[in-house]
């Protein structure tokens, strides 16, 4: 913009150059004409070029691609999370009522309904471990968009420091494994119980 604002200034300044050197005439004015051309032709050509780079630039790769990949990660762990603590509030106040029916029942009166009670505790017991468990894997995702936004850190870096080419395919590539990898070991984690690998998951 302040290029563009600049045309007019330079033109008049030819013009007053050209008359000043050959006096008033058509072909001071023709030639001026010519030459503020030739210049606005080079600035328009310039700010083209700019504005091509900006299109494959570090910042509109982020903004496009890389950043919606990372926040996609981020609201699956806060939706994960949100409903597991709106479960786990639930438990914890449900348990409560059940301690305290026990508690009001003495330890010979009742023995089927003390039963009941101790079997819907362990119940809740189990149910508030699994969804501790999601708390493990969102902090497992949320490690790897850590490692992900490390990955574009070290890319930004490259490209301002070095000059090395900002390359988007290569790191949108190693997000998907990441996410990939995370998928595969979190729902088989979910379906045998077991520890992780020590990978880095989404």
């Amino acid at each position: 913009m302040g290029r563009v604002g600049s045309t007019p200034k330079i033109g008049i300044a030819v013009l007053i150059v050209l008359l000043v050197l050959f006096g008033i005439g058509w072909k001071s004015l023709f030639a001026a004409a010519i030459i503020v051309a030739i210049f606005s032709w080079q600035l328009r050509s310039s700010e083209s070029e700019s504005s091509s780079d900006l299109t494959y630039s570090p910042l509109n790769s982020l903004q496009t691609t890389l950043i919606p990949e990372l926040t996609q990660q981020l609201d699956t762990s806060y939706s994960d999370s949100h409903q597991s603590i709106n479960q786990i509030t639930s438990l914890f106040v449900s348990l409560s009522q059940l301690v305290k029916q026990r508690n009001s029942i003495g330890l010979s009166e009742n023995g089927k309904e003390v039963e009941q009670l101790e079997q819907k505790m362990k119940a809740a017991y189990k149910e508030l471990m699994e969804l501790l468990q999601h708390g493990d894997r969102n902090l497992q995702r949320q490690a790897g968009v850590i490692e992900g936004l490390t990955l574009i850190n070290s890319q930004l870096r490259s490209f301002e420091q070095e000059g090395t080419a900002w390359d988007e395919e290569w790191l949108l590539s190693e997000l998907l494994k990441i996410k990939s990898r995370t998928e595969h070991a979190v729902s088989e984690k979910s379906s045998t119980n077991t520890q992780g690998n020590g990978i880095t998951f989404f």
